[in-house]
């Protein structure tokens, strides 16, 4: 087999295939099989720091959103 070894940005990569940022870079799944099938790199989507704490400020709303109610409540009105 021929030596397909090259540099890219100072990084020694195997083979000069590179996946770039797209949906089949976001699976883990995907990811394993490129990298079976021989895959110099792969790019991954930008993560800005907004969506992430979007997605936290989403996950608290979630998680509180029921706070408010106890187990020991029959219903949230009370009988008149």
């Amino acid at each position: 087999m021929k030596n397909l070894e090259t540099t890219f940005m100072g990084i020694k990569l195997d083979n000069p295939v590179i996946l770039g940022a797209s949906n089949m870079s976001s699976h883990l799944d995907q990811l394993k099989k490129a990298e079976q099938q021989g895959i110099g790199a792969v790019v991954y989507k930008t993560l800005f720091e907004e969506q992430v704490q979007l997605e936290n400020l989403q996950l608290d709303e979630r998680l509180s959103q029921y706070a408010h109610i106890h187990a020991e409540m029959t219903s949230i009105h009370p009988d008149v």
